[in-house]
C-alpha cells in the first residue's frame, strides 16, 4: 500500500503578506496577460501563487494599454523547437544552441520544460504512476531495475524522486 501526503504550502498567510516585494512589475504584467488572453483566473493565480483578488489588483494596475504583447513576438514552428532541444539533450551549451538557432537562452529554456526532454512516452505518465514508481524507490528498488520494469529512463526516475519524493511514503504491501 502506498500512501501520499500532499501537504499544504508551508507559510502561506506570510509569502502573501508582501506580495508586492515578491513580483517585479514584468511577472505581474506577464499575469495580466494571461488574464487579457482568456486564460483561467484560478490556474493564473496558481501559477503565481496569489489570490485572484490580487490578479484582480494587478489588472487595474496594469491592464489594458499596459499589458498588450509586443508586436515584435516571433512564432517558431515545433520542428524548429525540437531540433534545437535536441542539441541541448546531446549536450550542446545553451548558448551555442541559442546562436545557432538566432533565440535568447531563455527562450531555449522554455522550449526545454515544455517539450519535457526524454522518450515522448514518458510525457503522458499521470502523477499517480510517478507517485507509485518514487514509492518503489523508496522501498529498495534499485534504479535501473524499476527503469526497465516501468519502461522509462532512470533519468525520469530520479527527476520524479526530486520532486515528487517529499509527498511519499513507502509502506510494505501485505
Amino acid at each position: 500500500m502506498i500512501r501520499v501526503k500532499v501537504p499544504r504550502a508551508p507559510a502561506a498567510v506570510d509569502r502573501r503578506r508582501n506580495i508586492n516585494a515578491r513580483f517585479s512589475e514584468g511577472e505581474k504584467l506577464s499575469a495580466v496577460r494571461r488574464l487579457e488572453r482568456g486564460e483561467n483566473w484560478r490556474e493564473v493565480a496558481h501559477r503565481f501563487d496569489v489570490t485572484t483578488g490580487t490578479l484582480s489588483r494587478w489588472r487595474e494596475q496594469y491592464g489594458d494599454k499596459k499589458a498588450k504583447p509586443t508586436t515584435h513576438t516571433k512564432v517558431h514552428s515545433t520542428s524548429l523547437k525540437l531540433r534545437a532541444v535536441t542539441h541541448l539533450k546531446r549536450g550542446d551549451s545553451l548558448e551555442t544552441v541559442a546562436r545557432r538557432f538566432k533565440v535568447h537562452t531563455e527562450t531555449l529554456r522554455k522550449w526545454r520544460r515544455g517539450l519535457q526532454l526524454g522518450d515522448p512516452s514518458e510525457q503522458n505518465f499521470s502523477r499517480k504512476f510517478k507517485l507509485r514508481a518514487v514509492a518503489m524507490l523508496k522501498a529498495g528498488w534499485p534504479i535501473t531495475e524499476l527503469a526497465e520494469k516501468l519502461r522509462v529512463s532512470d533519468q525520469s526516475l530520479r527527476t520524479w524522486r526530486t520532486v515528487y519524493g517529499r509527498y511519499v511514503r513507502a509502506e510494505a504491501e501485505a
